[in-house]
């Protein structure tokens, strides 16, 4: 079972932070041709906040009293991203 989770939580948590890295990257910069139409910035920081969810909770307990907060900072942050932009 330790094993299934921790497929799981690498995974989503490697999809989690590809759509960070698409929200950070729309938002920070200045080539319109990056991302014309912003769909990177909104479907990455909807798709980004289920996946650190999923990753956050598929973790130990130990390692869970960590990961909550970080996500729930970083998913704060990928919002403030995409209503500011």
């Amino acid at each position: 079972m330790r094993i299934v989770a921790g497929i799981i939580a690498a995974a989503s948590g490697a999809f989690w932070l590809l759509c960070a890295f698409r929200v950070l990257q729309s938002r920070c910069t200045t080539d319109p041709a990056v991302n014309p139409h912003g769909y990177a910035l909104i479907f990455g920081a909807v798709l980004a906040l289920p996946a650190g969810l999923i990753c956050a909770l598929a973790l130990p307990a130990r390692a869970r009293r960590i990961a909550l907060p970080v996500y729930a900072v970083v998913s704060v942050l990928l919002l403030a991203a995409w209503f500011t932009a």
